[in-house]
């Protein structure tokens, strides 16, 4: 089972010149495109358009890989690296205390602020102000 997969990956290094290119510049997409989808900076309909683009860019990044079996891999494990990323933040976030103040804070969620400007930013607006 091993050697199957360390024949897959050896494949990376069979590619042409070109690829790798196209490779990376998909991967760089991929992966911000999906942080864009799965984080909270994005209004609804952004995040939609995120991962519209994020599943455009997976998929391309399948049909560049000459063995077909490492795009998904690959998407598979970037998706792996955001998580353990955000998993380590957040481990040390807690360790260290930080974010406790800003709990203290009672701000809605930025997706029921509404545009700036707009009455419904008031608990924002006073947040802010109150630094």
């Amino acid at each position: 089972m091993t050697d199957d997969l360390a024949d897959l990956l050896t494949g990376l290094d069979h590619q042409s010149d070109t690829v790798p290119t196209v490779l990376l510049v998909l991967m760089l997409v991929f992966l911000a495109a999906y942080v864009g989808a799965v984080g909270g900076l994005l209004s609804p309909r952004g995040r939609r358009r995120a991962a519209a683009v994020a599943l455009l860019a997976a998929l391309g990044l399948c049909a560049a890989v000459t063995p077909w079996v490492l795009g998904p891999l690959l998407v598979a494990g970037a998706v792996a690296a955001v998580g353990l990323f955000v998993a380590v933040a957040l481990l040390f976030s807690r360790l260290l205390g930080l974010g406790a103040s800003a709990r203290d804070v009672d701000t809605p969620p930025a997706d029921a602020a509404g545009p700036v400007g707009r009455p419904g930013n008031a608990p924002v607006a006073a947040a802010l102000t109150s630094r």
